[in-house]
């Protein structure tokens, strides 16, 4: 498949937004629900993975050119933007900050299977920095467990997977995890079942 240029993102978003994201926007407002049909219109054109790295099979979109992309999209419904916006902004500290196997294998996955990453980042007890938490992560087995005190998570039911701030594990899994270094270490899970909020249950990234 060629690699999308700058241009190719803007040129897709803004038929997206046209053809797309405005027919549904006066739905999407007046019921106060999920854009889903401008997000499967993303995932079909492949630009949730805009701003992960060529090497790992992405676009390698620069911040403006997908900032051009949501500014097609805000134009026609400010909710597909709002949730694209968030998205890309998760897929660019991931793929920024993050340089272990894993990350980058569950980076290959997100071009592969065009996820919807979501932020836990909102986080009961931290005063409203989103740069702290107080939540971990838990080993159980084979897998990892973060329970999250997180009172919302923006299009956190539709989302594919889910990215947090584990302020505790930084040495005990952190790092392991994603080599970001401690105390603050930011965990990628994929949903395996969607819990009740405010806790989240998920599998961490193999």
């Amino acid at each position: 498949q060629a690699l999308m240029t700058g241009a190719d993102i803007g040129s897709r978003a803004a038929l997206i937004a046209e053809t797309v994201a405005a027919p549904f926007a006066d739905e999407v407002d007046t019921l106060a629900r999920f854009p889903g049909e401008t997000v499967d219109a993303l995932k079909s054109e492949r630009l949730l993975s805009a701003m992960v790295p060529t090497r790992l099979g992405g676009a390698g979109a620069t911040v403006s050119e997908v900032a051009a992309a949501v500014f097609s999209l805000a134009r026609h419904c400010a909710s597909s933007a709002m949730v694209y916006a968030m998205h890309s902004v998760e897929v660019a500290c991931l793929a920024r900050h993050g340089n272990t196997p894993e990350l980058e294998e569950f980076l290959r996955e997100l071009v592969h299977d065009q996820l919807l990453v979501a932020s836990a980042t909102t986080e009961t007890g931290t005063g409203g920095d989103v740069g702290r938490s107080v939540c971990a992560v838990e080993r159980e087995g084979e897998r990892c467990r973060l329970e999250k005190q997180a009172p919302v998570i923006s299009y956190g039911t539709e989302a594919d997977a889910i990215a947090a701030v584990d302020a505790k594990a930084g040495l005990r899994a952190g790092r392991r995890i994603l080599g970001g270094p401690p105390p603050a270490a930011a965990a990628i899970g994929r949903i395996q079942h969607r819990a009740s909020y405010p806790q989240i249950a998920a599998q961490f990234a193999r």
